[in-house]
């Protein structure tokens, strides 16, 4: 019987592979047309800085950007994962109760809204709104404004996939740069999990990209872009799979729930995970029916963010690993932004211990002592972490896939 194997890739990978997926690039890349005095190595940090007193503040309130777009650069966010936490502070209310900084915003422009100053972000934010919405309209609901919100989501999504497909797909010299990162990168991964051209390796990748068509002699297995590909990025078709969305918080009510429901990941139909998708229920079948084979799961360039938990649990489903002990979790992890191994080490560790717990409380009903023993069984026996080093050009050349010629 065959080997098989699950790999779970996230942005880290591509970041790893030098392509500039990263929130900061994409927003730089995004602000570029407006404004003409950013250098070619700007940092993100130091355009945000003091940004609502910069003349560029102005620039950018009457610039094409989306909505996210303009609230995301007004954040002191860094990456996807925070990102998503912002706009989940945004849509849903907070725990002491009260209303969501979306309903405020759409309370206070249908009150008479008129703003001469812009002290703060709050104030830059509103002033972005009334321009762009049709407030002022006696007709112009919460709905109206949710819908708005929502089509602007689309379309930063859609900013995105162009991103990423102008650099990889239309970029001859970052293509080329992404095939030999990635061929490496993807050898290193193998090495470490004993993975071979006999095994079969099913892949789960939350980026656009598809790596794997680089590569020759690639192991058999599913291929499967949860969030989809570049090319399939058409909102306005309906079949755009979402990359960007919230999840509900613990005190989250039904009613909130129903009323910004287009921004979660999870429950609107044309933008669920394609896990779960209807059209992809043979697919789901023949993964189960595998259940018992797999010796291993994989998590690589993953922020194990809440945020994905219903894939990732869905991707853990397929796996035997709570029954079978012999079955391996690998989280692999690197130092691509130079942090030191020992602190990259305990970042991964911290976080797949609650990604795990998280799992087993919603797998298992047991008590919360029980849940504890069962995590620290799992961790102690059957979890691994592994290092890769982040010098593409120190790697040996192995025998797998040694024929390759990168030029």
């Amino acid at each position: 019987m065959l080997n098989r194997h699950i790999l779970v890739l996230g942005n880290g990978f591509d970041l790893q592979a030098q392509v500039p997926t990263s929130f900061e690039k994409f927003l730089l890349n995004q602000i570029k047309p407006y404004i003409h005095t950013l250098k070619p190595d700007e940092k993100l940090e130091d355009f945000r800085k003091n940004l609502i007193d910069k003349p560029e503040l102005n620039i950018l309130l009457n610039s094409q950007l989306t909505f996210w777009e303009f609230f995301l650069l007004l954040t002191n966010k860094t990456n996807w994962r925070d990102l998503e936490g912002a706009m989940r502070e945004y849509c849903l209310s907070p725990e002491i109760g009260g209303n969501s900084s979306l309903k405020q915003h759409f309370e206070i422009l249908n009150s008479n809204y008129f703003n001469s100053s812009i002290k703060s972000s709050e104030d830059a934010y509103l002033y972005f709104l009334s321009k762009k919405t049709s407030y002022d309209s006696n007709d112009y609901s919460i709905q109206d404004h949710i819908k708005y919100l929502v089509s602007e989501l689309e379309i930063t999504e859609q900013h995105f996939s162009d991103y990423i497909d102008g650099h990889i797909d239309k970029n001859k010299e970052c293509k080329q740069t992404y095939r030999k990162n990635s061929n490496l990168l993807f050898k290193d991964i193998f090495l470490l999990l004993n993975i071979d051209e006999r095994d079969v390796c099913d892949i789960y990748t939350f980026n656009y990209t598809t790596p794997w068509n680089l590569m020759p002699n690639f192991p058999q297995g599913h291929k499967i872009n949860i969030h989809g590909k570049t090319k399939e990025k058409e909102h306005h078709s309906g079949a755009a799979k979402q990359i960007i969305g919230i999840n509900k918080y613990n005190w989250t009510s039904t009613e909130e729930i129903n009323l910004v429901r287009d921004f979660f990941k999870i429950e609107r139909i044309n933008r669920s995970p394609l896990l779960n998708s209807a059209t992809l229920d043979n697919l789901a079948a023949d993964l189960h029916s595998h259940k018992g084979a797999y010796r291993s799961i994989s998590f690589f360039g993953h922020s194990l963010n809440d945020i994905d938990f219903p894939q990732l649990f869905s991707v853990l489903d397929v796996n035997n690993f709570l029954s079978d002990t012999s079955v391996r979790i690998n989280f692999l992890f690197t130092n691509h932004t130079k942090t030191p191994s020992a602190t990259a080490s305990g970042d991964i560790r911290s976080k797949s211990e609650q990604f795990l717990s998280a799992y087993l409380k919603s797998r298992i009903d047991q008590s919360d002592e029980l849940h504890i023993q069962k995590l620290y069984e799992i961790l102690n026996t059957q979890v691994n972490f592994k290092f890769i080093d982040y010098n593409f050009y120190s790697h040996i050349d192995y025998n797998f896939y040694s024929h390759i010629d990168y030029k």
